[in-house]
């Protein structure tokens, strides 16, 4: 073999250790996620800000539920728990009782599809 040859099989060789080491660095230094950790996870009911307009109409959609499991003993067992919202038919009922300016679209289990009616 020449010179040339082993001079950049020794290059290509250092340049892999390096990256190997760079990536070793990178993705093995965070502790994996166990239950003994605290760790912070994302939690959909923090999404809205205080006052904002997406905590009032969630606020708003969780008490219609909480009237349509009190009207309707035969709710689902995950309503009653407060991990899903009332059908949307029951809840744009109630949205038109409370002269509100927004309904309800389609529900998958505590998000709503919220459309503006005038």
């Amino acid at each position: 073999m020449s010179k040339f040859k082993l001079g950049v099989g020794a290059v290509l060789i250092a340049w892999i250790g390096i990256l190997g080491l760079a990536f070793h660095f990178l993705f093995h230094t965070t502790p994996p996620l166990s239950p003994d950790h605290d760790v912070a996870l994302h939690d959909d009911a923090e999404d809205f800000a205080a006052g904002s307009l997406g905590s009032e109409r969630r606020a708003e959609l969780l008490a219609d539920t909480r009237i349509y499991v009190a009207q309707h003993k035969d709710a689902a067992p995950a309503m009653a728990q407060g991990k899903e919202l009332a059908p949307p038919d029951f809840l744009n009922q109630q949205l038109a009782a409370h002269n509100l300016k927004w309904r309800v679209s389609a529900v998958h289990g505590l998000d709503a599809d919220i459309y503006d009616v005038s």
